[in-house]
C-alpha cells in the first residue's frame, strides 16, 4: 500500500492533500486556493506542523 490523498475538514469545508507516484504533494483548499492545487513538501518530509495544522479525516 502507499498513501495517495488525506482529505482534511476544518474551517466548515473540506481541503485535500494529493500525493502523486514520486511522492511530491500538491494541497487543495478551494476557498484559499481558488480551486487551485499549490506544491507542498514530498511526503516522506511532511510534518504535522506543515499540514496546514489540521488533522487528516481520510487516508487515501
Amino acid at each position: 500500500y502507499h498513501l495517495c490523498g488525506m482529505i482534511y475538514f476544518g474551517e466548515f469545508h473540506f481541503t485535500a492533500m494529493i500525493v502523486d507516484i514520486n511522492g511530491q504533494t500538491q494541497y487543495n483548499d478551494g476557498i484559499v486556493t481558488d480551486n487551485a492545487s499549490t506544491s507542498e513538501y514530498p511526503v516522506k518530509m511532511a510534518h504535522h506542523t506543515l499540514l496546514q495544522k489540521h488533522i487528516a479525516d481520510l487516508a487515501l
